[in-house]
């Protein structure tokens, strides 16, 4: 019983030590405006992820080996929270209840990086939509 005990106890330690997927961390930061310019205009803020793949980087190491890297954070909410504060600080009141919606629609976000042992290329894409509307 005390071998059945110690097998599982050194089970249950190496399940809490084994290595972790990297991720990466995004931390927009929007360009907070000096002089409100919309002087309490009420907005509703929506926002929709429309990507096909959840991760946001691919890294190719050559020879077949493609690991893909998520987000540490939800990405749709990110973008989200920095443009609400954007238009925070040009002096909209974000709310629910408002005639004009304003909606942010991820369309693709990826990092693609060519790892090797000599050299690194990146190329990165980011596609977002706004859509303004209206009910008055």
């Amino acid at each position: 019983m005390k071998k059945l005990f110690v097998a599982a106890t050194v089970l249950a330690l190496t399940a809490c030590t084994a290595p972790s997927e990297p991720q990466l961390t995004i931390a927009p930061t929007p360009v907070i405006a000096t002089q409100a310019t919309a002087h309490g205009k009420a907005l509703s803020l929506e926002s929709r992820d429309l990507r096909t793949a959840q991760f946001i980087a691919v890294v190719d190491s050559g020879r077949q080996n493609v690991q893909p890297l998520h987000a540490t954070q939800n990405l749709r909410i990110t973008l989200e929270d920095a443009l609400s504060r954007q238009l925070r600080s040009q002096g909209y009141v974000i709310t629910q209840d408002s005639q004009g919606t304003l909606r942010l629609d991820i369309l693709e976000a990826m990092i693609n990086v060519k790892h090797s042992m000599m050299s690194h290329e990146l190329n990165s894409k980011l596609q977002l939509q706004l859509v303004v509307e209206s009910t008055a």
